[in-house]
């Protein structure tokens, strides 16, 4: 069951993963049906209740694809550069907030097979991998939010209402940057450089 905003597990650390150390069935079972039915990017084991460094990503323009169980992910490096942009999720649901992530990261897991991987993400990869990590760590999307950003999830469809809320927040911000429509598919890149190949 998908735990939500105020359970206590959700700010514990989630314990790294033994080597060889396998998964508990249900709980794969639980975030394959968490990406498909409530329609998330990705779900971390701790949002189901099980304080586990694992992540399982879903294809966000290929649903037909099969996700990828990430294990004990962890960034390596962070870019200098930031940027700002709207973020969401499963265990806040009907809340949006505008975050700072790195624009770009290189982060490291394990497979299901026990093979370390290493990747170099961009834009919302990066940005979703680092907002399941948080997830890992104890901390929610709405603990790093730009304070006065968050808003009702219904209020980003319309993009009056999206934009006023960044111009006003983000107009003393020197260099401030938001994610591109172009860069939002990097996760599905089938170029190792710029995201998980799936």
């Amino acid at each position: 069951m998908l735990r939500l905003a105020g359970d206590p597990i959700l700010s514990k650390v989630s314990r790294q993963l033994s080597p060889g150390e396998a998964l508990p069935r249900a709980l794969l079972r639980e975030m394959r049906h968490a990406l498909l039915h409530e329609r998330g990017s990705a779900v971390s084991a701790v949002q189901l209740g099980f304080p586990l460094r694992a992540v399982l990503v879903g294809h966000t323009t290929r649903p037909a694809s099969p996700p990828r169980l990430l294990l004990n992910p962890r960034v390596l490096a962070r870019s200098s550069r930031r940027e700002a942009d709207w973020e969401t999720c499963l265990s806040v649901p009907g809340l949006a907030a505008l975050v700072w992530r790195p624009l770009q990261l290189v982060a490291a897991y394990e497979t299901s097979s026990g093979r370390t991987a290493e990747r170099s993400l961009r834009g919302f990869a990066a940005r979703m991998l680092e907002h399941e990590i948080d997830h890992l760590d104890g901390v929610l999307f709405t603990e790093k939010a730009i304070p006065g950003s968050l808003l009702p999830v219904e209020q980003l469809h319309s993009a009056a209402i999206r934009d006023s809320v960044r111009e006003r927040l983000l107009r003393d911000v020197p260099h401030a940057s938001l994610v591109p429509e172009s860069q939002r598919s990097a996760w599905d890149s089938a170029d190792d450089a710029q995201g998980f190949p799936i």
